[in-house]
């Protein structure tokens, strides 16, 4: 296998059960791409993300529960600077950093605590952690199956 290249693996199952891993094979890769994974990605490294994708209607109201209450102007702006703080495991100075903005990290403070009191989650609560990390995750899956496919 080369650099960048990617294989995706479903469940091992007796052979009467191939089917089964091909779908969640094809769910790994699928949810690999969309979020730029390379080398061999089993299922099981992806199971929030495969949830996500598997529950599209779920996740079009947990994505509305988490930004509909933005305008369309600043959800970007959220979107991007939450992305980065959950990334960086909630510390505002590094996900500042990773932004390459220079944002100081009272401005990404002040984006998160914005971001509490429109949309009444609280990024300090688990359960509202997990509600905006899902929302995330479908807008990544969602923008990677909406791009538009090379030709030729």
């Amino acid at each position: 296998m080369r650099d960048g290249d990617l294989v995706a693996v479903g469940k091992m199952l007796p052979l009467s059960a191939a089917p089964l891993s091909f779908t969640q094979a094809t769910t790994a890769f699928t949810v690999a791409q969309a979020f730029g994974m390379t080398g061999l990605v089993f299922i099981a490294d992806v199971p929030i993300q495969a949830a996500v994708m598997a529950e599209s209607e779920m996740s079009v109201y947990v994505t509305e529960r988490c930004f509909g209450a933005l305008s369309h102007q600043h959800r970007p702006l959220y979107q991007e600077t939450l992305a980065a703080y959950l990334a960086h495991d909630m510390n505002t100075k590094t996900a500042a950093e990773a932004l390459h903005l220079h944002l100081h990290r009272n401005i990404m403070r002040y984006r998160i605590r914005r971001f509490e009191e429109t949309s009444g989650l609280r990024l300090d609560h688990v359960d509202d952690i997990i509600t905006v990390r899902w929302a995330l995750q479908h807008l990544r899956i969602a923008g990677h199956r909406n791009r538009p496919r090379p030709t030729g």
